[in-house]
């Protein structure tokens, strides 16, 4: 998918309007834009870079559809996966064979989601930070990242960033781990 926007309805997203590249198998492209219900895509917002499936004659490429029914199956596939894992969790805490899942609501489910987000949020600022850092060696002849380090700094400074991620992925920066 190339582009896509949600379309408002009365009752919150109605749906998407979509700009699609599709790929033949002869090696050949075509583009089409489309509208499609979000229950239509089995409930799930879409969004650039996402691979849809569609229909098309073989003989005539000019009339593409988008794969409503294979959507549904994918989606309805998907939430049998997430409904039998539900069900393995649930019953292996009841044998006994795995320690009980917090309850949601409680302050354990609250802290285990915080630690889950505060690792999730600190991996994607180390990534990040990684990758200007290789752009600026890149144009630098390899040498230490000073813009990056700066970056850095203010955003520590903003307090953006706490004491200790600052001291670690500035010890990174500087020893060339990143």
């Amino acid at each position: 998918m190339i582009d896509a926007h949600s379309v408002p309805g009365d009752h919150g997203i109605w749906g998407c309007e979509m700009k699609l590249r599709v790929h033949f198998d002869d090696g050949t492209t075509t583009e089409f834009e489309t509208k499609a219900r979000t229950i239509d895509l089995g409930g799930d917002i879409v969004t650039a870079g996402d691979i849809l499936p569609v229909r098309y004659r073989p003989d005539d490429h000019s009339s593409v559809k988008l794969d409503v029914d294979a959507i549904k199956a994918e989606a309805a596939a998907k939430d049998r996966g997430l409904n039998d894992q539900a069900i393995a969790r649930a019953e292996a805490e009841l044998d006994g064979s795995a320690p009980p899942a917090a309850s949601a609501g409680t302050t354990e489910s609250f802290e285990q989601s915080a630690a889950s987000f505060a690792a999730s949020a600190r991996a994607f600022l180390e990534s990040s930070v990684a990758q200007r850092a290789a752009k600026e060696r890149a144009t630098n002849g390899g040498n230490t990242p000073t813009e990056t380090l700066e970056g850095l700094d203010q955003d520590h400074a903003s307090g953006l960033i706490d004491d200790e991620t600052y001291h670690d992925l500035r010890a990174k920066l500087l020893s060339g781990e990143l």
